[in-house]
């Protein structure tokens, strides 16, 4: 992959940055590699670039259909968190945090990424008792969290109506301090919904933007809204799949822990609990509630 300074971007500038190299090169394929990848998304390429340079493994092929990065990791809200409530989640996504924190630094790539926590609004009794448990947890797992009083959330996020009036009025907060968002989105977190976010941009931009494609694709999720990320009981097969609405804040870290297992034979034990026998056991990781949709 091409590798940038301030140079070769003021050099590229003076040319209106028509003259920059393909960034990948398309080798012709091999008859054998010693790891296949399906699938070119964050996922894929994390776990290649992974197996590469925390375990030496270099001969893979990662196969896409598409373009690189064109599917879900295209089309998603952007929004990178640990504040889950399960010990096994919280542990899977402060471990991703932590890898996007370096990455662009790591890859000499801009991630356009920009920490700034996310806010999520307390409406009625039952979503305070969920949020003061959920930043419980998060404390227990030493994920930053915090609840805040109306006033407070009012001072975060001064635009937001407070007003007892409003159709939702808001009694609260909770607030995310290592969240971070790519590609500097407002942070959902702020909006309640998807429909309120779709209503929020489209007043905005939409009467500028030129739509160049969109999306309504579906969305793999497991019965326990968390992913599977593991051995098969096929020999030599590994799955990384069914992550719902919660897959791109995960990328390196899914990555990660996929090179392990494959380089290794074995689960890391950030991805133990997400087997697929878990299914068979009962062990779920029942993690619902942690997006900001319904499954």
């Amino acid at each position: 992959m091409k590798k940038f300074s301030i140079f070769s971007l003021a050099r590229n500038a003076l040319s209106h940055h028509e003259h920059w190299p393909e960034q990948w090169r398309s080798p012709a394929p091999k008859p054998a590699y010693d790891v296949v990848i399906i699938g070119a998304g964050g996922h894929g390429l994390a776990t290649a670039y992974y197996l590469a340079s925390l375990h030496g493994i270099t001969d893979v092929a990662v196969l896409e259909k598409g373009w690189l990065g064109g599917g879900n990791t295209g089309r998603n809200t952007t929004v990178i968190r640990s504040n889950y409530l399960w010990d096994e989640s919280a542990a899977l996504y402060e471990h991703s945090l932590k890898l996007w924190e370096g990455l662009a630094q790591e890859l000499n790539y801009n991630l356009m990424f920009s920490q700034r926590g996310v806010l999520n609004l307390i409406h009625n009794v039952h979503d305070l008792q969920e949020a003061t448990r959920r930043v419980n947890a998060n404390r227990l797992n030493a994920v930053d969290g915090e609840l805040l009083s109306m006033e407070e959330v009012k001072a975060f996020c001064p635009i937001l109506n407070t007003s007892t009036n409003t159709r939702y009025p808001i009694m609260g907060g909770t607030c995310s301090g290592g969240a971070a968002t790519r590609a500097m989105t407002p942070s959902p977190g702020a909006l309640r919904g998807r429909r309120t976010r779709a209503a929020w941009t489209s007043s905005r931009i939409a009467s500028r933007v030129r739509m160049m494609r969109s999306w309504a694709g579906i969305v793999d999720v497991c019965p326990d809204a968390s992913p599977v990320i593991g051995k098969t009981p096929v020999d030599g097969l590994f799955i990384n799949g069914g992550w719902g609405t919660g897959g791109f804040k995960a990328t390196p870290g899914s990555g990660w822990v996929l090179a392990h297992t494959i380089a290794t034979g074995e689960p890391h034990p950030l991805n133990a609990p997400f087997a697929l026998d878990r299914f068979t056991s009962g062990a779920l990781i029942d993690e619902h509630a942690a997006a900001a949709v319904a499954h």
